[in-house]
């Protein structure tokens, strides 16, 4: 999770210079051998998302230490993204949100996907850690200037 998180802080500058530019997708591929609960941040981030504070959540993820993100402190950081507490509860519970994230990892495996963090800007892949030049020079790429 470090690189993923490093990259996280990486890109959060370049996705602010183009946010009108570009749309962000995020895909659910949890480590779960690597973090123990790299599922339940999963979870939280596919509920965020269904409750319309996607990037809120995956905000406080990534600034949430790692041993933190239990049942409760994704609650916890739920609710501090503004999430109806119940809901939320209810959505981390739902069958269709871990078929969502087990649609993810099979789309990453299909897609030829190894190693994370991994990002496609348009039909650039870059895999491991990245830094913020790396990442606004793929962007610029794809949107042409």
């Amino acid at each position: 999770m470090p690189l993923c998180r490093d990259t996280h802080a990486e890109l959060t500058p370049v996705l602010a210079r183009h946010r009108d530019k570009i749309r962000v997708v995020r895909k659910h591929v949890p480590l779960t051998r690597i973090h123990p609960h790299a599922m339940e941040a999963a979870r939280a981030a596919c509920c965020g998302e269904a409750m319309g504070k996607g990037d809120e959540v995956a905000e406080r993820l990534m600034q949430t230490p790692a041993d933190e993100l239990t049942t409760d402190g994704c609650a916890k950081l739920a609710a501090e993204a503004g999430l109806d507490p119940a809901r939320f509860q209810d959505c981390m519970k739902q069958s269709s949100t871990e078929e969502r994230i087990k649609a993810d990892s099979d789309a990453f495996r299909a897609s030829g996907g190894h190693g994370l963090p991994t990002i496609w800007i348009d039909r650039e892949k870059l895999e491991g850690g990245q830094d913020e030049a790396t990442l606004e020079a793929a962007v610029s790429r794809a949107i042409g200037s």
